[in-house]
């Protein structure tokens, strides 16, 4: 499932709290087993020589539920877990407590992640890295339902996005570029924001026409990096960059089956009065704003209070 690596990256995926031996492989427990997307890879050292005993876990993102799976290396370095379509994970590997990345999977049954890299710093501190190359099979070769197959290629939707963690002790995920995965098999990195030091919270929209993610920006006043700018990519646009009144991004999601993005932006100890933008993913425009609490909240305002997006 993915695309051309190298060894800044990050990748998202599930984390556990279930144990499993060496050997094992992670399953999700699916109704829906078509549902389901396998993802493999193999963790080495520096020189290639692959690793075995050595857990990785895989955890959701989004949701209410903090379930995570669990999984271990074989004697070949291999691991293999059985994720869920359309639900963001990160990957951690757990004995050095460090993440390997973020990723969102949307078409495509078989994941390889290619080669996870254990190294050390000059210091001496352990530093994980995804060289990959990350490839997507089994693309579907049909549109998506409802579209005409004469208007759609392959190459106008998404297969899956994923932030790969920049491999810099102590800072784990800070500065990991964005990839992206389209239908037909082509991997795309956007250009990374003046002055950024990281992305965060990448997400693509319930139709698979477009994603966007938030790009963090050291700040001031706060130990920690803040999401200053909205990003949406959506394949042969221009990208949209949203940054509102300038405040910290703290919350966004797809609206309209994934046509309108809304975004909630506020003070990083909070604020008596939020700022709340809609925008259109096709043009970039604006279509509605909210700041004013004593008027009636917009529907598109209240599902900032859902699990996901309208």
């Amino acid at each position: 499932m993915l695309w051309r690596m190298n060894p800044n990256m990050r990748i998202v995926i599930a984390v556990v709290a279930i144990s499993f031996s060496a050997e094992a492989f992670g399953q999700l427990n699916s109704s829906d087993p078509s549902n389901a997307v396998h993802i493999s890879g193999r963790i080495v050292a520096k020189t290639g020589v692959p690793i075995p005993s050595q857990t990785v876990t895989f955890r959701k993102v989004k949701g209410t539920s903090f379930r995570g799976w669990t999984v271990g290396t074989d004697e070949k370095g291999m691991f293999a877990f059985d994720s869920e379509r359309n639900a963001a994970y990160q990957i951690y590997m757990q004995q050095l407590g460090g993440e390997i990345g973020t990723i969102e999977i949307v078409e495509g049954n078989e994941v390889e992640m290619g080669d996870i890299v254990l190294d050390y710093s000059p210091q001496g501190e352990q530093i994980v890295h995804l060289a990959g190359p990350i490839k997507i099979k089994d693309l579907p070769s049909a549109p998506h339902p409802g579209e005409n197959p004469e208007q759609i290629s392959k190459g106008t939707f998404i297969a899956a996005i994923y932030i790969a963690c920049a491999a810099v002790p102590g800072k784990s995920c800070d500065g990991g570029p964005v990839h992206i995965v389209l239908g037909d098999g082509t991997e795309v990195q956007p250009p990374v924001e003046k002055d950024q030091v990281g992305n965060s919270d990448a997400l693509v929209s319930q139709d698979g026409r477009a994603a966007a993610w938030l790009v963090d920006y050291d700040n001031c006043c706060t130990s920690y990096p803040l999401s200053l700018k909205l990003i949406v990519y959506k394949p042969g646009k221009p990208v949209c960059r949203f940054d509102g009144d300038g405040r910290g991004i703290f919350g966004w999601y797809f609206a309209a089956g994934g046509k309108q993005v809304a975004f909630h932006q506020d003070f990083p100890h909070g604020n008596p009065v939020p700022h709340y933008e809609l925008r259109d993913v096709e043009t970039c425009r604006l279509l509605d704003e909210f700041d004013d609490d004593s008027k009636k909240v917009p529907s598109w305002v209240e599902g900032f209070g859902a699990d996901s997006g309208a």
